[in-house]
Protein backbone atom coordinates (compact mmCIF):
# COMPACT_ATOMS: atom_id res chain seq x y z
CA UNK A 1 0.00 0.00 0.00
CA UNK A 2 2.97 2.28 0.50
CA UNK A 3 3.37 2.86 -3.24
CA UNK A 4 -0.27 4.01 -3.44
CA UNK A 5 0.37 6.44 -0.62
CA UNK A 6 3.54 7.71 -2.29
CA UNK A 7 1.73 8.21 -5.62
CA UNK A 8 -1.10 10.03 -3.89
CA UNK A 9 1.36 12.33 -2.15
CA UNK A 10 3.47 12.83 -5.31
CA UNK A 11 0.66 13.62 -7.69
CA UNK A 12 -1.49 15.19 -5.06
CA UNK A 13 1.22 17.80 -4.54
CA UNK A 14 0.51 19.09 -8.03
CA UNK A 15 -3.14 19.48 -7.16
CA UNK A 16 -2.27 21.30 -3.95
CA UNK A 17 0.19 23.56 -5.80
CA UNK A 18 -2.40 24.36 -8.48
CA UNK A 19 -4.97 25.13 -5.81
CA UNK A 20 -2.57 27.42 -3.95
CA UNK A 21 -1.68 29.28 -7.17
CA UNK A 22 -5.35 29.59 -8.07
CA UNK A 23 -6.29 31.03 -4.69
CA UNK A 24 -3.33 33.43 -4.84
CA UNK A 25 -4.22 34.70 -8.31
CA UNK A 26 -7.84 34.98 -7.29
CA UNK A 27 -6.81 37.29 -4.47
CA UNK A 28 -4.46 39.23 -6.75
CA UNK A 29 -7.10 39.74 -9.43
CA UNK A 30 -9.66 40.67 -6.81
CA UNK A 31 -7.44 43.47 -5.58
CA UNK A 32 -6.46 44.33 -9.18
CA UNK A 33 -2.75 44.19 -8.40
CA UNK A 34 -1.83 42.96 -11.86
CA UNK A 35 -3.92 45.67 -13.45
CA UNK A 36 -2.28 48.27 -11.23
CA UNK A 37 1.19 47.01 -12.20
CA UNK A 38 0.27 47.02 -15.89
CA UNK A 39 -1.11 50.55 -15.74
CA UNK A 40 1.96 51.71 -13.85
CA UNK A 41 4.21 50.19 -16.53
CA UNK A 42 2.26 51.96 -19.28
CA UNK A 43 2.55 55.24 -17.37
CA UNK A 44 6.34 54.87 -17.05
CA UNK A 45 6.70 54.06 -20.77
CA UNK A 46 4.58 57.07 -21.70
CA UNK A 47 6.56 59.44 -19.47
CA UNK A 48 9.84 58.18 -20.90
CA UNK A 49 8.61 58.40 -24.50
CA UNK A 50 7.01 61.82 -24.13
CA UNK A 51 9.13 63.77 -21.63
CA UNK A 52 12.55 62.13 -21.41
CA UNK A 53 13.76 60.45 -24.58
CA UNK A 54 12.89 63.24 -27.08
CA UNK A 55 15.27 65.57 -25.22
CA UNK A 56 18.11 63.14 -24.50
CA UNK A 57 20.59 63.80 -27.30
CA UNK A 58 23.15 61.01 -27.56
CA UNK A 59 26.49 61.14 -29.38
CA UNK A 60 27.52 57.90 -31.07
CA UNK A 61 30.85 57.04 -32.69
CA UNK A 62 31.03 54.58 -35.58
CA UNK A 63 34.09 53.29 -37.42
CA UNK A 64 33.63 52.83 -41.18
CA UNK A 65 36.29 51.01 -43.22
CA UNK A 66 37.12 52.90 -46.43
CA UNK A 67 40.23 53.82 -48.42
CA UNK A 68 40.73 57.27 -46.90
CA UNK A 69 40.85 58.91 -43.49
CA UNK A 70 38.28 61.49 -42.41
CA UNK A 71 36.30 62.32 -39.28
CA UNK A 72 32.86 63.78 -39.91
CA UNK A 73 29.76 64.49 -37.88
CA UNK A 74 26.37 63.62 -39.35
CA UNK A 75 23.04 65.05 -38.16
CA UNK A 76 19.64 64.95 -39.83
CA UNK A 77 15.93 65.70 -39.87
CA UNK A 78 15.38 68.77 -37.73
CA UNK A 79 11.77 69.16 -38.90
CA UNK A 80 11.43 72.71 -37.60
CA UNK A 81 7.78 73.46 -36.96
CA UNK A 82 6.99 70.18 -35.24
CA UNK A 83 7.23 70.51 -31.44
CA UNK A 84 10.75 71.98 -31.14
CA UNK A 85 12.25 75.28 -32.19
CA UNK A 86 15.15 77.70 -31.88
CA UNK A 87 16.24 76.73 -28.35
CA UNK A 88 16.63 73.10 -29.40
CA UNK A 89 18.74 74.13 -32.41
CA UNK A 90 21.02 75.99 -30.00
CA UNK A 91 21.26 72.87 -27.81
CA UNK A 92 22.35 70.85 -30.84
CA UNK A 93 25.01 73.41 -31.72
CA UNK A 94 26.36 73.30 -28.16
CA UNK A 95 26.70 69.54 -28.51
CA UNK A 96 28.47 69.92 -31.85
CA UNK A 97 30.94 72.43 -30.41
CA UNK A 98 31.95 69.93 -27.73
CA UNK A 99 33.14 67.42 -30.34
CA UNK A 100 36.86 67.54 -31.17
CA UNK A 101 39.01 66.24 -34.02
CA UNK A 102 36.38 66.67 -36.73
CA UNK A 103 37.01 67.62 -40.38
CA UNK A 104 33.45 68.62 -41.30
CA UNK A 105 29.83 68.59 -40.19
CA UNK A 106 27.40 67.09 -42.68
CA UNK A 107 23.75 68.01 -42.30
CA UNK A 108 21.20 65.83 -44.00
CA UNK A 109 18.05 67.89 -43.65
CA UNK A 110 14.61 67.82 -43.58
CA UNK A 111 15.00 71.34 -42.22
CA UNK A 112 11.25 71.78 -41.88
CA UNK A 113 8.19 69.66 -41.17
CA UNK A 114 5.49 71.52 -43.07
CA UNK A 115 6.95 74.41 -45.13
CA UNK A 116 3.50 75.99 -45.30
CA UNK A 117 3.61 76.65 -41.57
CA UNK A 118 7.13 78.10 -41.44
CA UNK A 119 7.68 81.85 -41.38
CA UNK A 120 10.42 82.28 -43.97
CA UNK A 121 11.61 85.51 -42.32
CA UNK A 122 12.39 83.68 -39.07
CA UNK A 123 14.57 80.97 -40.62
CA UNK A 124 17.79 83.01 -40.55
CA UNK A 125 17.28 83.67 -36.84
CA UNK A 126 16.52 80.02 -36.08
CA UNK A 127 19.71 78.81 -37.77
CA UNK A 128 21.96 81.66 -36.64
CA UNK A 129 23.41 79.32 -34.01
CA UNK A 130 25.33 77.50 -36.76
CA UNK A 131 27.50 80.58 -37.24
CA UNK A 132 29.15 79.61 -33.91
CA UNK A 133 30.70 76.52 -35.51
CA UNK A 134 34.26 77.01 -36.68
CA UNK A 135 34.66 73.98 -38.97
CA UNK A 136 33.13 73.47 -42.44
CA UNK A 137 29.39 72.72 -42.48
CA UNK A 138 27.74 71.17 -45.55
CA UNK A 139 24.06 70.48 -46.09
CA UNK A 140 21.53 69.17 -48.57
CA UNK A 141 17.76 69.52 -48.45
CA UNK A 142 15.16 66.84 -47.81
CA UNK A 143 11.72 66.12 -49.20
CA UNK A 144 9.89 68.16 -46.54
CA UNK A 145 11.90 71.24 -47.51
CA UNK A 146 10.48 71.14 -51.04
CA UNK A 147 7.28 69.24 -50.29
CA UNK A 148 4.68 69.54 -53.01
CA UNK A 149 2.12 71.13 -53.28
CA UNK A 150 3.17 73.30 -50.32
CA UNK A 151 5.16 76.50 -50.91
CA UNK A 152 8.71 75.88 -52.06
CA UNK A 153 10.94 77.33 -49.35
CA UNK A 154 14.22 76.00 -50.68
CA UNK A 155 15.55 79.49 -51.51
CA UNK A 156 14.68 80.85 -48.07
CA UNK A 157 16.16 77.80 -46.36
CA UNK A 158 19.35 77.92 -48.40
CA UNK A 159 19.73 81.66 -47.80
CA UNK A 160 19.23 81.18 -44.05
CA UNK A 161 21.92 78.50 -43.86
CA UNK A 162 24.47 80.06 -46.20
CA UNK A 163 24.25 83.37 -44.33
CA UNK A 164 25.37 81.39 -41.31
CA UNK A 165 28.43 80.02 -43.12
CA UNK A 166 27.07 76.64 -44.22
CA UNK A 167 27.80 75.31 -47.72
CA UNK A 168 24.84 74.13 -49.79
CA UNK A 169 25.23 71.14 -52.12
CA UNK A 170 22.65 70.86 -54.90
CA UNK A 171 23.71 67.88 -57.02
CA UNK A 172 27.20 69.29 -56.62
CA UNK A 173 30.70 68.01 -55.97
CA UNK A 174 32.89 69.67 -53.36
CA UNK A 175 36.60 68.86 -53.00
CA UNK A 176 37.03 68.20 -49.29
CA UNK A 177 40.82 67.73 -49.20
CA UNK A 178 41.40 64.30 -50.79
CA UNK A 179 37.70 63.38 -50.78
CA UNK A 180 35.01 64.20 -53.34
CA UNK A 181 31.93 65.18 -51.34
CA UNK A 182 28.81 64.73 -53.47
CA UNK A 183 25.56 66.31 -52.32
CA UNK A 184 22.39 64.98 -53.97
CA UNK A 185 18.85 66.29 -53.76
CA UNK A 186 15.96 64.13 -52.51
CA UNK A 187 15.12 60.96 -54.36
CA UNK A 188 11.43 61.19 -53.45
CA UNK A 189 10.76 63.86 -56.09
CA UNK A 190 13.29 62.48 -58.57
CA UNK A 191 15.72 65.36 -58.10
CA UNK A 192 18.79 63.31 -57.17
CA UNK A 193 21.00 63.58 -60.24
CA UNK A 194 23.06 60.45 -59.65
CA UNK A 195 24.69 60.74 -63.07
CA UNK A 196 27.26 63.12 -61.55
CA UNK A 197 28.82 60.00 -60.01
CA UNK A 198 29.70 58.77 -63.49
CA UNK A 199 32.73 61.09 -63.54
CA UNK A 200 34.40 59.02 -60.81
CA UNK A 201 36.01 55.60 -60.85
CA UNK A 202 36.41 53.09 -58.06
CA UNK A 203 39.87 54.44 -57.25
CA UNK A 204 38.47 57.89 -56.36
CA UNK A 205 37.50 58.80 -52.81
CA UNK A 206 33.78 59.55 -52.98
CA UNK A 207 31.52 60.47 -50.08
CA UNK A 208 27.83 61.00 -50.90
CA UNK A 209 25.41 63.02 -48.78
CA UNK A 210 21.75 62.64 -49.68
CA UNK A 211 18.31 62.32 -48.11
CA UNK A 212 16.86 58.98 -49.18
CA UNK A 213 18.52 55.56 -48.88
CA UNK A 214 16.52 54.64 -52.02
CA UNK A 215 19.02 56.71 -53.99
CA UNK A 216 21.60 53.94 -53.64
CA UNK A 217 19.29 51.63 -55.61
CA UNK A 218 19.83 53.68 -58.76
CA UNK A 219 23.61 54.14 -58.65
CA UNK A 220 25.07 53.06 -61.95
CA UNK A 221 28.21 51.66 -60.35
CA UNK A 222 29.57 51.32 -56.86
CA UNK A 223 31.72 54.42 -57.19
CA UNK A 224 30.55 55.84 -53.84
CA UNK A 225 32.78 54.64 -51.01
CA UNK A 226 30.29 55.85 -48.39
CA UNK A 227 26.73 57.16 -48.72
CA UNK A 228 25.26 59.02 -45.75
CA UNK A 229 21.46 59.24 -45.54
CA UNK A 230 18.52 59.61 -43.13
CA UNK A 231 14.76 59.96 -43.93
CA UNK A 232 13.64 56.67 -42.31
CA UNK A 233 13.99 58.24 -38.83
CA UNK A 234 15.07 54.74 -37.80
CA UNK A 235 11.60 54.25 -36.43
CA UNK A 236 10.63 57.15 -34.16
CA UNK A 237 9.04 54.64 -31.80
CA UNK A 238 10.85 51.32 -31.93
CA UNK A 239 8.83 48.37 -30.68
CA UNK A 240 10.85 45.72 -28.85
CA UNK A 241 10.93 42.25 -30.44
CA UNK A 242 8.58 43.13 -33.32
CA UNK A 243 10.42 46.07 -34.91
CA UNK A 244 11.81 43.97 -37.75
CA UNK A 245 8.31 42.71 -38.57
CA UNK A 246 6.64 46.12 -38.79
CA UNK A 247 9.54 48.08 -40.33
CA UNK A 248 8.84 47.17 -43.97
CA UNK A 249 5.28 48.47 -43.59
CA UNK A 250 5.91 51.82 -41.91
CA UNK A 251 9.23 53.11 -43.25
CA UNK A 252 8.88 55.65 -46.09
CA UNK A 253 11.41 53.96 -48.38
CA UNK A 254 11.55 51.42 -51.17
CA UNK A 255 13.72 48.62 -49.84
CA UNK A 256 14.55 47.09 -46.50
CA UNK A 257 16.44 49.94 -44.87
CA UNK A 258 16.54 50.28 -41.12
CA UNK A 259 19.29 52.09 -39.25
CA UNK A 260 23.06 52.10 -38.87
CA UNK A 261 25.78 50.75 -41.15
CA UNK A 262 25.15 48.63 -44.25
CA UNK A 263 28.10 47.35 -46.22
CA UNK A 264 29.05 45.14 -49.11
CA UNK A 265 32.35 44.38 -50.77
CA UNK A 266 32.74 47.79 -52.42
CA UNK A 267 30.63 50.41 -50.67
CA UNK A 268 29.12 51.52 -47.38
CA UNK A 269 25.73 53.00 -46.51
CA UNK A 270 25.08 54.68 -43.18
CA UNK A 271 21.56 55.64 -42.04
CA UNK A 272 21.43 58.02 -39.10
CA UNK A 273 18.58 58.51 -36.65
CA UNK A 274 17.15 61.98 -36.49
CA UNK A 275 16.94 64.85 -34.02
CA UNK A 276 13.26 65.87 -34.08
CA UNK A 277 9.83 64.26 -33.86
CA UNK A 278 6.85 64.31 -36.23
CA UNK A 279 3.21 63.25 -35.90
CA UNK A 280 3.65 62.44 -32.18
CA UNK A 281 6.02 64.34 -29.83
CA UNK A 282 7.35 61.00 -28.62
CA UNK A 283 10.29 58.65 -29.06
CA UNK A 284 10.96 55.20 -27.67
CA UNK A 285 14.23 53.26 -27.76
CA UNK A 286 15.48 55.73 -30.37
CA UNK A 287 16.75 58.96 -28.78
CA UNK A 288 17.92 61.95 -30.87
CA UNK A 289 21.40 61.16 -32.13
CA UNK A 290 24.50 62.96 -33.36
CA UNK A 291 26.80 60.61 -35.28
CA UNK A 292 30.57 60.85 -35.26
CA UNK A 293 31.79 58.81 -38.20
CA UNK A 294 35.44 57.78 -38.19
CA UNK A 295 36.27 56.94 -41.79
CA UNK A 296 39.37 54.78 -41.97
Amino acid sequence: MSWIFHDIVFYGSYVIAAYLVYTFLKKVIRFQILWIIFRGFLALVFVRARFYEPYKIVVKETMIDVWFKKNVVLIADLHIGAYKGESYVQKIVWKLREINDIDAILIAWDLTYNPKKIDAESLEKIFSAFSQIQIPVFFVLGNHDIEKPWPDLRKNLVDAMTKNWAIFLHNDVYALWNVNLVGLWPHLWGEDRVTILDQFSKVDNVLVLTHNPDTTRVYKDQTADVTLVWHTHCGQIRFPFIQDLIRPHIYPVVGDFDCGLYKDSASRLYITPWLWEVILPMRLLNPPQIDILRLR
